[in-house]
Parts: C-alpha cells; structure tokens; sequence
C-alpha cells in the first residue's frame, strides 16, 4: 500500500516540522498533501517552492496557515514553472488584495 494523501491539518507542526516533511516529501508519492490550520509563515514557503517540481503533488491545501503575500510570491513562481499542479487552495491567509 503507498501513500498517496497526507492530511496534517490542526497539527500545530509548524515551519520546523514542516520543514522535515519537506526533505522527504519528493521522495514519496504523496499527491494530496492538506495542512489547514497550521502556522507556516512564508519563509517556509520559499523551501516548499524550492521542492515543488520534485515531488509528484497535484493538489496542496494551505488555509488558515498564517501566509502572507511573500509566501504566496514564492508559490506563484514554483506554480509557473510546475504544470503537475491541479488543485490549490490558499483560503483565510493574509493575502493583501
């Protein structure tokens, strides 16, 4: 059996334990990866975009996880370049308008 949906939401896990998951994400074959309610914070974000196009993600969901407009900066620039990507969902940041 192989992962392929991750759900961390409500986890408290944080930039640091996000991090970890980031090192080993490109080596799973997680498509799903959901972590609503979770303090990110956009610098976490700028590694996250880093190994984007080495994973096999199709869909990513980070509401209410604290990000700002530099956060979603850095997914813009992986998203341009990554045409794996289906589905994002980004809902009750702190995106300025």
């Amino acid at each position: 059996m192989t992962l392929k949906e991750l759900d961390i939401s409500l986890n408290e896990i944080g930039p640091h334990g996000f991090q970890a998951l980031c090192e080993v994400l490109p080596q799973t074959k997680i498509s799903t990866l959901v972590c609503n309610k979770n303090f990110l914070g956009d610098e976490i974000l700028a590694h996250f975009a880093q190994i984007l196009p080495q994973t096999r993600l199709k869909k990513f969901d980070f509401s209410s996880c604290r990000l700002n407009d530099q956060g979603l900066l850095h997914l813009i620039e992986a998203l341009q370049s990554d045409k794996q990507i289906s589905a994002v969902k980004l809902s009750d940041n702190f995106f300025s308008e």
